[in-house]
């Protein structure tokens, strides 16, 4: 940036075109943000999906080692759940496809949802940090001071898109370490007040978090107890004439709301199970989501204690064999 800054004070008439994950915090500087390539939701039609940017680059790169590749219509819906995956990142479509003649693409798709390390090559001519994600990453967690490590690895609790104030509640984050993760492309900030980390960053930063036991253990109970908290508070508008602005509101923040259900759950924490147990079932009813609401049931009824004989245990192991009933018999 100094370089920059000089070069542009002694050439006034200069323009420089940067390529960076960091913005530079020049005064003059007018950002461009480049976001992954196209890539077809999952209601796209065969046609819409071989014709999106995402897939055609994967395809192109697969015919490298599958000269003649020609994509069936299976094909097809694996080559959209890899670009999924990858939200478009040409970097990870590439590494994606260097499996191509050594794994079938349902195996691709599967591998590297469950293990960032596949999305690796043994490219001879481009330097090593770019020859797989995990590499790609690791450069940039090394640029990032110690603070900023520890919330970028923090944030990675999140699912999905998540407010300022649950990243302020969960991590302590402020608004301006927030911006800053902005400007070194490891947040998006897409709505005001809103921010959404990209799926492969958010595996590496989540692994980084796993190494850390007693961190992970408290970001998460963080979680949990905020969102289930939130869960709570809509209670009463699940059964009032505010009922349709209580479902859009956990409409947008369900993965992070299922998510604190289920480390809840995993814990064994029951008095958080107890108290949001009903306005979770409740949406589920009132979604007609009565799988996700039998599964919810059954995870948390999976993590209760044995002991029975703790009234508070056998309560709400009652309610939630209830509800479970239920959403089995709506599914009939």
């Amino acid at each position: 940036a100094e370089h920059v800054a000089d070069l542009l004070q002694h050439a006034p008439g200069l323009t420089i075109l940067v390529t960076s994950r960091a913005r530079l915090n020049l005064k003059g500087e007018h950002l461009y943000p480049l976001a992954g390539l196209h890539f077809p939701p999952e209601s796209a039609s065969p046609v819409e999906i071989r014709q999106s940017d995402a897939v055609q680059l994967l395809i192109q790169a697969l015919r490298r080692a599958q000269p003649g590749f020609q994509p069936t219509q299976d094909d097809l819906l694996h080559l959209r759940q890899v670009c999924q995956q990858v939200l478009g990142m040409p970097l990870g479509l590439l590494l994606a496809a260097s499996w191509g003649g050594a794994l079938e693409l349902d195996e691709i798709a599967e591998v590297i949802s469950q293990d960032l390390d596949y999305l690796a090559a043994d490219w001879a001519e481009v330097p090593a940090r770019q020859c797989s994600m995990r590499a790609t990453f690791d450069h940039t967690w090394e640029l990032l001071s110690e603070r900023q490590q520890v919330l970028f690895q923090g944030l990675s609790i999140f699912r999905g898109a998540f407010t300022r104030r649950a990243a302020r509640a969960v991590c302590q984050a402020s608004p301006h370490e927030l911006r800053q993760l902005v400007d070194r492309s490891l947040l998006w900030h897409k709505t005001p007040g809103w921010y959404e980390m990209h799926e492969l960053l958010r595996q590496y930063g989540r692994q980084r978090l796993s190494y850390l036991p007693p961190e992970e253990k408290l970001v998460s109970n963080h979680h949990s107890r905020y969102y289930l908290g939130q869960l709570v508070r809509l209670q009463a508008n699940l059964k009032s004439a505010g009922q349709g602005e209580a479902l859009d509101s956990i409409d947008l923040e369900h993965e992070n709301l299922r998510a604190a259900w289920d480390w809840a759950a995993g814990q064994g924490d029951t008095a958080q199970l107890a108290e949001a147990l009903e306005p979770l079932c409740l949406y589920y009813d009132l979604r007609l989501r009565y799988s996700e609401g039998e599964s919810a049931c059954h995870s948390a009824i999976e993590g209760l204690s044995n002991d029975k004989s703790n009234p508070v245990v056998f309560l709400l192991w009652i309610r939630l064999m209830i509800w479970e009933c239920l959403f089995i018999r709506l599914q009939d």
